[in-house]
Parts: C-alpha cells; sequence; structure tokens
C-alpha cells in the first residue's frame, strides 16, 4: 500500500501537488481502510480522511463531522453487492434512472389488471375454469401470434377498464408487443415494482433496480464458469436490500425449492444483510406456515398487494 501511495504521489506534477489532491480509496475491510490511510499520511502529512456515506454526506473519518459538501451518489455505488459479483444489466429507478421511459407505459395503470390476474391465481377453481374455457394449459401466460403480437384470453373474467397504455382489449382478449408487460409473468414484476415505486416516492436515497442481471466469477478451479442469477425487483435504502422475487403462476408446487434457491442466491450476490419478499399470489392471505418458519427475520412471504406493502414497512418502516 505504501508503494502505491508513493507511485501515485510521483505521478503528480508541481503544480498538481500544490493544489488539492484526492485519492479515492475503497478498503475491503476497516483494517484495510486504515492502513491505506496510514500509507497517504506517510507521503501527504496534511492529508484529511474522510468518508462518504450512501446519501452522498461527506463525512470526517476522525471526528464525524460533515463537511458543507453533498456528492452525487450513483445506485451503483450504492448497493452493496459482495465482491465479485458485477450487475450485467438492470433498468434502475430514482434520481440515476435509466430505462425508466422504457418501463413508463407498462408499470403506469398496472395496477388494476393485476389484481384481477392476482384474484384468478388465488381464488379456488378460479384458474381451472380459465383452463376449460380456453383450452390452454396455461392461460394467464400468453401466446405469440403470427403478427408478432401476444395475447392474453380471458373469457368470463371481469376486466378492468383501465390498462396500461402498452395493452390493448379486443373483446375479452388483451394484445401487447413481445416485450410488453403480458410476456412470460412481466404482469406481476411490473406490478411490484409500480408498488414500490409509489412506498418510496417521498424517499429520495432509495433506489429501486428491475430486471437486473448478475453475474460473479466462479470460485470452483474445476470450471471457468460464471456464476449468474436474474433478480426481478431490487430496492435499497441506505444499506437496507430487499429483494423481491415474482412467481405469477398457479399451484404452489416447487414453492419450497425456489424459495430455498433464491435465498442461497441472494446471500451470494448481496450478502447476508439483504431480506427477501417472496411474492406468490396464489398464497392468497394464507402463505403455508411451513415456508413461513424457513427465516421469519429476512424472508417475507405474501400473496396480496396489501401483504406486500406490509412487508415494505417492516423492511423499511
Amino acid at each position: 500500500m505504501r508503494t502505491a501511495a508513493g507511485a501515485v504521489f510521483n505521478t503528480l506534477s508541481a503544480t498538481q501537488r500544490a493544489g488539492d489532491v484526492v485519492f479515492d480509496i475503497t478498503g475491503g475491510t476497516k483494517t484495510m481502510s486504515i492502513g491505506a490511510a496510514l500509507a497517504v499520511y506517510q507521503h501527504f502529512p496534511e492529508a484529511r480522511s474522510v468518508w462518504l456515506d450512501e446519501r452522498g454526506n461527506l463525512l470526517d473519518a476522525n471526528s464525524g463531522q460533515p463537511y458543507e459538501i453533498h456528492v452525487p451518489v450513483s445506485p451503483r455505488e450504492v448497493v452493496a453487492w459482495t465482491p465479485g459479483a458485477w450487475v450485467a444489466s438492470a433498468k434502475w429507478e430514482g434520481a440515476a434512472s435509466e430505462g425508466l421511459g422504457v418501463l413508463a407505459p407498462h408499470v403506469d395503470g398496472i395496477g388494476p389488471l393485476a389484481e384481477v390476474l392476482m384474484r384468478l391465481l388465488a381464488t379456488p377453481g378460479a384458474h381451472e375454469q380459465l383452463v376449460k374455457r380456453t383450452g390452454l394449459s396455461m392461460p394467464l401466460t400468453p401466446t405469440a401470434s403470427d403478427d408478432g403480437l401476444m395475447r392474453m384470453q380471458l373469457p368470463g373474467v371481469d376486466l378492468p377498464e383501465a390498462l396500461p397504455e402498452s395493452v390493448r382489449r379486443e373483446q375479452q382478449t388483451l394484445i401487447c408487443e413481445r416485450d410488453g408487460p403480458l410476456a412470460q409473468g412481466a404482469w406481476l414484476e411490473l406490478h411490484a415494482l409500480a408498488v414500490l415505486r409509489a412506498h418510496f416516492a417521498e424517499v429520495p436515497e432509495a433506489r429501486i433496480a428491475f430486471g437486473v442481471h448478475l453475474r460473479r466469477a466462479a470460485t470452483s478451479a474445476q470450471n471457468g464458469n460464471l456464476a449468474q442469477d436474474e433478480v426481478d425487483v431490487v430496492v435499497t435504502v441506505g444499506s437496507r436490500t430487499l429483494i423481491v422475487e415474482c412467481k405469477a403462476r398457479s399451484g404452489t408446487g416447487g414453492a419450497g425449492a425456489d424459495l430455498q434457491k433464491r435465498v442461497a442466491k441472494t446471500r451470494q450476490f448481496f450478502g447476508s444483510h439483504a431480506k427477501v419478499c417472496f411474492f406468490h399470489p396464489t398464497w392468497g392471505e394464507s402463505p403455508p406456515q411451513a415456508l413461513a418458519a424457513f427465516d421469519p427475520a429476512n424472508v417475507h412471504l405474501v400473496g396480496t398487494t396489501t401483504a406486500l406493502r406490509a412487508a415494505l414497512e417492516r423492511c423499511f418502516g
């Protein structure tokens, strides 16, 4: 560390040395950070160590007193993912949003439609009746037509008048583009995103990511593959992180295995401090007690929008 600090110092011109010099150092542990600061002090005795918190406040590392400087913090710098993991792609919400213009036509107005589809999943026999009427084994998964559009047939279902901008209705059929909100259960993920956006609308430090694809360098010497993960929705507020996993399917078979896999992946990519919210509308207001005992402090099982909002309150207040 002393060698590295000295090398940086030697690259500075006399003019640069006379001005303000900033070393941006991120230590893996507190001990490493202290060692880095001591190495810098050898070359810059007058240096001051500062700490940038997750809200962009600059604090003196020795006294803890804040400086009258606010530093904009990018969401990628806020999310405390574990070393070796990185974001392959994501759509961010919040002040540094990417992709909001793409998502807005899908998210705005998704609530009424999502509530109807969730009731179909939660009401005993409703999904089975829809299977009989449509002749489709998975009627809530839209089918692709020759014109390149996705269609969801919902005969006998009381559909809402208000629909997302990107969805149109022809009698009892909903139609959208291939990348629209109906494709592959995206309607539930987008509904969860809309709920989170509304919940954190007045919390500027909150950062929400949708459709996050993660990668991690393989730890096994036997294979050079990359461990990968896909997370439906992630929200961070300061050092707190919540992953929302959405399951827009009928039946509860395999939920236990899905939950255990999600928790294991979460700890691998986000660390043990992150919490998981498993959003499974088929449960309705009665998530299975056997799964509820899995890790009650860090895992929230919800089947309704009301329960999702309550989970957000418990996690973030």
